[in-house]
């Protein structure tokens, strides 16, 4: 039997109120107790990310300040061979592609779908067609996945995580949604979706979390997908039910076999 490696992806949102050195603590809090491998990060830039990852013992894998993610591994069980690669510690295997991703979030997809406005940095018209809202999905997101695949191809093993801003096809019923068709095709597999194939659409809902958007449309957006891995487990996260969510994305949380 492989060695276990348990991923997690989570937003650590920019927005949420308070001050970012205590958000900072209750974060160490949360993610102590979970004991991730591989911490997939996005809106970190407002956060201090040396001290969160020397108090988790994690070594930081690669900072992307433009885009605002992080990625943390756990040098206990993976060696750092670059920004994008790990090798599991004792392993002859080869190294796996890591790929960290926080895509456009306009357009919203459910939004249009529920004939709610989204506002974000540009309004898309309500009345806009299907057909050119995908087409928007694709030429917002699609160039910066692409980027992406094309590093990760080089490697038999791969895991692409994050926040896509885009629900998945296995979600819509088929809708030709651009990023998680792409993502299939490419030999990726939706790691939640895969160990939870008949939950409840709503239980696997990601955003949003908390108060901040309490009313728009649920939906699942962020993801892991591994290629050529075992998957054992995969569950969405908010903590306990007697705790106050810190932020308006859930954790996704994925577990799988090297």
């Amino acid at each position: 039997m492989g060695r276990i490696l348990r991923i997690l992806t989570i937003n650590l949102c920019d927005e949420s109120p308070g001050k970012k050195t205590t958000l900072l603590n209750k974060w160490i809090v949360i993610l102590s107790k979970i004991k991730g491998d591989i911490l997939f990060l996005q809106e970190a830039n407002s956060y201090n990310i040396e001290k969160l990852a020397a108090e988790l013992g994690l070594k930081i894998l690669n900072v992307d300040n433009l885009e605002g993610t992080c990625v943390l591994v756990n040098p206990t069980k993976l060696t750092i061979v670059d920004d994008n690669l790990v090798k599991v510690v004792n392993s002859r295997k080869e190294p796996i592609y890591i790929g960290n991703l926080h895509l456009d979030d306009v357009p919203s997809v459910l939004h249009h779908m529920n004939n709610v406005v989204y506002k974000s940095s540009k309004t898309i018209p309500i009345s806009s067609s299907k057909n050119k809202i995908l087409k928007l999905c694709a030429e917002h997101r699609l160039p910066r996945l692409k980027q992406e695949l094309v590093k990760a191809k080089k490697y038999e093993r791969a895991i692409l995580a994050g926040d896509f801003n885009e629900p998945s096809h296995l979600d819509l019923h088929d809708l030709k949604v651009p990023v998680s068709n792409l993502l299939e095709k490419n030999g990726f597999i939706d790691t939640f979706w895969y160990a939870n194939p008949n939950v409840e659409e709503e239980h696997g809902y990601t955003w949003p979390a908390g108060s901040l958007y309490a009313k728009e449309p649920g939906q699942r957006i962020d993801m892991i997908y591994t290629k050529n891995m075992k998957i054992v487990y995969s569950i969405v996260y908010d903590g306990p039910k007697t705790t106050k969510w810190i932020s308006d994305h859930k954790m996704i949380i994925t577990d799988v076999e090297t």
